[in-house]
């Protein structure tokens, strides 16, 4: 795969991250241009996403890939149910799936850690299987 991990690493940690604190913690309730960047980085950080769902579409388990396409849907869902939430002034509403579109990177990691640890293990079992059954054939 070709996705540049690292820089898109380093984007959300250390550009995304702090404008997100900024704008959800810091500036929740007043109006600021930081919203409109946190919102502008969030976007593009969403496309840079799709980007790699894409590289993951042939470079993965097909169950990891359908988990973050599946999160990244849920991801969007809540996004514009928090979005609905704050047009009608639902402070509880827009806290609620403002948090869930925050736990999108937690799912993520969920998702890749069971792949990696519990798929993975799987794999190895399965492979030490054939080259054991292949051994035995050729002794």
């Amino acid at each position: 795969s070709n996705f540049p991990y690292v820089k898109y690493a380093y984007t959300l940690i250390f550009i995304q991250g702090p404008l997100s604190f900024s704008a959800d913690y810091l500036n929740m309730a007043n109006d600021s241009f930081i919203h409109v960047i946190d919102k502008f980085f969030a976007s593009f950080m969403l496309i840079m996403y799709l980007l790699r769902l894409a590289s993951l579409f042939n470079n993965a388990r097909p169950s990891n890939f359908f988990l973050q396409l599946a999160a990244f849907c849920f991801a969007l869902f809540s996004f514009m149910k928090s979005q609905d939430a704050q047009e009608i002034n639902e402070v509880e509403g827009f806290k609620f799936w403002h948090n869930l579109w925050h736990c999108f990177p937690l799912n993520l990691i969920i998702i890749e850690e069971y792949d990696r640890f519990i798929l993975g293990k799987y794999d190895a079992q399965e492979e030490n299987k054939k080259l054991a059954i292949a051994k035995k054939k050729h002794s």
